[in-house]
C-alpha cells in the first residue's frame, strides 16, 4: 500500500468536491465562502504534505531503507568538487570554465573587491551561461553527468542569487531550489538553502517548514551507514546545516513574533513564537563539538530572546525560567566578548539590556560609553547604527548625568 497516496488521494477527494467543481460549474452542490474555502483546502494541503512525508519518515524507519538521489558529494570545497567532477567525465574545458566561476564567487565572499554584490551577480549570471551552454550543446556524456553538473551549477548559481540581497534576485534562487527539490527532495542542503531564502523575504511559515524538513533529513539520513550517509551529506555540510539550523528556525519565530507584535501586541502568538524562538535555539548547545565562537552566537541570540520574553515586550506569564537564563546568559556572554574592545553592536546592546534588565546600571554604563564610542566610528565612516540602538544608548546616558 503506498501511504502517501492515503493522505494525497484524501486531500484529491476534498478539494474535487468542494473547490475544482465549483470552479469549473460542474456541480449543484451550491458553495458559500468560496474563497475561504479555497485558501483553507491550500492549507489543508500543506499539512496532508507534512503528514505524508512523516508517513514516510516511520516507513523509512520500520523497514530501514533511505532513498538517495545520486550518488555524488555536495562538497563546497573546490578540490573535492573538482574530483567529483573529474569522476563524472566531464570536459575537462567545462570544469575550468566552472572553476573560474567559483573564483568571482569567492571574491565576493571575501568582500575584496570595491563591488561585492556585482561580483555575487557576475558570478550568478556566468553560471546561467555555462548551465545554458551545457544544455543546449548536449557537452556531456550521459544522464548523470548532466545531472551533478547541473546540480553544482545550480546550488552556486542559486547562492549567488541569494548573497546579493535584493528582492529579485532571492525569488529567483527560490525557483532554482524550487527545482532543485524535484529531483533531491531528500537533500538537506537544498532545503536549509530554501529555507534561508525564504526567511529573507519574510515568508516565516513557508521558511519554518523548510528547516524543519532538512532537519528530518538529517534524521533519516543518520540512521544508515556513514559511507552512503557523505553521498548526500557530506560531513563539512552537515556541521554547517546542524549549526545553521538552530540559529536560523529561531530568527524565524522571532522574526514572525516581532511582526505580530507590531499591529496584534497582545496577541498569544507574540509569546508562543517568542518561546519557541528560544527553544529552537537553545537546541544548537547540544551540538557535538560545537566551536566556542558558535556557541558565543548562540548564548547571545537566547539572551536576546529571552530579553525580547520579559524586558522588551513585556508578555504575561511564568517568565522565572528566563529571569534565570538572562543572569547566567549575561554571565557567560560578558567572559567571551571584551566590551571595551569589541565592535559587535548586537552583542553589546544585548548585554547592555541585560544589564539594564539585571538592575547593574555602572556595566550598562560601561558598555553605553562603547557604543556611543562606535557611533562616531560609523559616522566617521559613512554608515549609520540602528537608531533604536542609538536611542537606548542615548537615554542611558542622559540619565546617567
Amino acid at each position: 500500500i503506498q501511504i502517501r497516496t492515503v493522505f494525497e488521494d484524501a486531500w484529491g477527494e476534498i478539494d474535487h468536491k468542494y473547490n475544482y467543481q465549483s470552479k469549473q460549474g460542474k456541480t449543484s452542490l451550491p458553495i458559500q465562502n468560496s474563497v475561504q474555502v479555497g485558501k483553507n483546502i491550500l492549507t489543508l494541503k500543506k499539512f496532508v504534505d507534512s503528514c505524508a512525508e512523516y508517513a514516510d519518515n516511520i516507513k523509512d524507519l520500520a523497514i530501514g531503507k533511505i532513498e538517495y538521489a545520486n550518488s555524488f558529494l555536495s562538497l563546497d570545497t573546490d578540490e573535492l568538487v573538482t574530483t567529483n567532477l573529474k569522476n563524472s567525465k566531464i570536459d575537462a574545458d567545462l570544469i575550468y570554465g566552472f572553476m573560474e566561476i567559483r573564483k568571482i564567487r569567492a571574491e565576493a565572499e571575501s568582500g575584496i573587491g570595491p563591488n561585492t554584490k556585482q561580483a555575487y551577480l557576475t558570478a550568478a549570471e556566468s553560471y546561467s551561461a555555462l548551465y545554458s551552454q551545457v544544455q543546449e550543446g548536449n557537452l556531456l556524456p550521459n544522464s548523470k553527468a548532466f545531472s551533478t553538473f547541473r546540480y553544482y551549477l545550480k546550488t552556486d548559481e542559486a547562492l549567488c542569487r541569494l548573497s546579493i540581497g535584493s528582492y529579485s534576485e532571492t525569488k529567483k534562487a527560490i525557483v532554482i531550489y524550487e527545482e532543485l527539490l524535484k529531483e533531491y527532495p531528500t537533500y538537506p542542503v537544498v532545503r536549509f538553502r530554501i529555507g534561508q531564502a525564504l526567511l529573507s523575504i519574510n515568508q516565516f511559515e513557508d521558511s519554518r517548514m523548510q528547516l524543519k524538513k532538512c532537519r528530518r533529513n538529517i534524521r533519516r539520513l543518520a540512521v544508515i551507514d556513514e559511507a552512503k550517509r557523505v553521498l548526500t551529506l557530506p560531513n563539512v555540510e552537515l556541521k554547517r546545516i546542524e549549526i545553521g539550523l538552530p540559529k536560523y528556525l529561531g530568527l524565524a519565530y522571532w522574526k514572525e513574533a516581532n511582526e505580530i507584535y507590531q499591529s496584534l501586541p497582545k496577541s498569544p502568538k507574540v509569546k508562543s513564537y517568542l518561546e519557541q524562538a528560544y527553544e529552537q535555539t537553545k537546541q544548537g548547545l547540544q551540538i557535538n563539538d560545537l566551536p566556542e565562537v558558535q556557541r558565543t552566537k548562540l548564548n547571545n541570540n537566547l539572551l536576546f530572546y529571552a530579553l525580547e520574553i520579559v524586558y522588551f515586550k513585556k508578555v504575561n506569564g511564568k517568565n522565572k525560567l528566563y529571569d534565570t537564563a538572562i543572569s547566567s546568559l549575561t554571565n557567560k556572554l560578558v567572559e567571551k566578548v571584551n566590551v571595551q574592545e569589541s565592535k559587535n553592536v548586537n552583542q553589546l546592546d544585548t548585554l547592555m539590556s541585560a544589564y539594564l534588565y539585571l538592575d547593574n546600571k555602572g556595566m550598562a554604563r560601561k558598555i553605553a560609553d562603547r557604543l556611543e564610542k562606535l557611533t562616531v566610528n560609523y559616522t566617521a565612516e559613512g554608515k549609520q547604527m540602528d537608531p533604536e540602538v542609538v536611542k537606548r544608548v542615548n537615554s542611558l546616558i542622559e540619565d546617567d548625568t
